[in-house]
């Protein structure tokens, strides 16, 4: 096997395990014909998870207040943090600040509160894409994650009556972060 394929077969298990922040491979280095290894260190992208308000467990969801049961849960082992990429609501809203909160993130100040507050957003589109703005995940285990979309005066937001409500999908980046 050469050395290429090793940080390959490396790589391609690092990605599948994505508990591991950074593996240790060793490349060979060839100064004045003697063999040197130097560490490099290969970092992990991080991953995606896609959840809906949907679900079988938790028959009281509603698009603006949902929980979701991960199974298998997921073990994350170091720093890691988490931003919301990418939003599909069931219907247009007005146009005004929503706060999304989740359960398994640090608080920030918003207002006169601190609130865990994933992303602020002002768009009345059904479907908003972000750019990655990351906030600092403190749980190590996710298995139940709990979700709601608020409007500035706190409530959730209603998005009609329990038949027509339909369903929020909410996409979440997840990366390893040193603390310096």
């Amino acid at each position: 096997m050469t050395q290429s394929d090793k940080v390959t077969r490396i790589v391609s298990i690092v990605t599948a395990q994505l508990m591991i922040h950074h593996v240790s491979v060793y490349n060979p280095l060839y100064c004045n014909k003697r063999l040197i290894y130097r560490s490099a260190f290969i970092m992990v992208a991080g991953f995606y998870l896609t959840l809906t308000s949907k679900s079988s467990v938790y028959k009281d969801n509603t698009p603006s207040s949902f929980i979701v049961q991960l199974r298998p849960e997921v073990s994350l082992k170091g720093f890691w943090s988490v931003a919301l990429v990418e939003l599909f609501l069931p219907k247009e809203t007005e146009l005004k600040p929503k706060y999304v909160t989740a359960n398994f993130i640090q608080s920030s100040v918003i207002g006169e509160s601190k609130q865990p507050v994933l992303r602020v957003f002002y768009d009345d589109k059904q479907h908003v894409t972000f750019a990655p703005e990351y906030i600092q995940v403190i749980d190590r285990l996710l298995d139940t994650l709990e979700f709601e979309i608020k409007g500035e005066e706190g409530d959730t937001i209603d998005f009609g009556t329990k038949d027509e409500e339909g369903e929020t999908h909410l996409r979440l980046h997840f990366m390893p972060f040193s603390i310096v």
